[in-house]
């Protein structure tokens, strides 16, 4: 990765942890400010998606760096960022499922 795509890799990838950060706090104030007014497992299920959006921010991070390395070419990383996200999407797609089979 050359020195002057850098700024742009770093902005982007900011740009995601930021997003991702801003839109759980929200989230979950959504679900405390319902709390307020509504009684039942409304604010709680709000809430609960907030903090799997707060979970799912890094990991999304690392599917959009793996995306920026192989649109620069740089084939080491991409591809080690990439399969790294497909199997920590595997794993918790095959542990959810092999979860519900057992209920």
């Amino acid at each position: 990765m050359s020195q002057l795509r850098e700024p742009a890799f770093d902005r982007v990838v900011a740009m995601v942890l930021r997003v991702g950060a801003f839109s759980c706090f929200f989230v979950m104030l959504a679900g405390l400010l319902v709390g307020i007014f509504v009684h039942g497992p409304i604010p709680a299920d709000i809430e609960r998606a907030g903090v799997l959006l707060m979970l799912a921010t890094p990991v999304v991070r690392v599917a959009v760096a793996g995306v920026l390395f192989l649109r620069e070419k740089d084939w080491k990383y991409g591809q080690s960022l990439s399969e790294y996200s497909q199997s920590c999407c595997w794993a918790r797609f095959s542990a959810s499922a092999n979860t519900k089979a057992a209920n």
